[in-house]
């Protein structure tokens, strides 16, 4: 008797409906994936806020070791700014790959369609070197964000913009 009074008010409709029809909509390994895709990306999130934290204590203090609950403190404190961050960087990356999509388009274009197997391969790795170079500036202004929020102690993501662009 008690265990029917334990679950009474609730409305299981929708997580009947969903276990009913998973398979129309979508399947239980793509579920999976993107549950461990999403798990995987705030774990690293909160781990390099502790890393990062770590790194500045060692060389501002010259200490070599460091505790856990230091490094665990730094992870929690840092975790809203570095996924601020992550985000930026994300719409920054689509930004970069459109941008790199527009390049090499263009030299596509003044390439032209008659070119010879070597010259199609010269264009390619081009346009492979020009994504490699955008990515990686991508990827060096979010490490000098995250380096520079750790640093300055600035919570507001507007605020380390500017000077993190000065390292590039």
């Amino acid at each position: 008797p008690l265990a029917n009074n334990f679950l009474k008010g609730y409305d299981f409709s929708l997580l009947v409906d969903f276990f009913t029809y998973w398979n129309k909509s979508i399947g239980l390994y793509q579920v999976l994936f993107l549950f461990t895709i999403l798990i995987s990306i705030l774990g690293y999130i909160f781990l390099s806020g502790g890393l990062w934290g770590a790194l500045f204590q060692n060389l501002r203090e010259g200490k070599q070791r460091f505790k856990g609950e230091k490094f665990f403190g730094d992870c929690g404190k840092y975790f809203w700014s570095f996924f601020k961050i992550f985000i930026f960087i994300c719409v920054i990356y689509i930004l970069a790959f459109i941008l790199g999509m527009l390049i090499f388009s263009l030299i596509q274009a003044i390439a032209g369609k008659e070119l010879s197997v070597t010259g199609h391969v010269l264009v390619l790795i081009t346009g492979l070197v020009i994504f490699a170079l955008l990515f990686m500036l991508v990827d060096m202004w979010g490490d000098y964000l995250r380096i520079y929020r750790v640093t300055s102690e600035e919570r507001k993501l507007r605020a380390i913009l500017k000077p993190s662009l000065r390292f590039i």
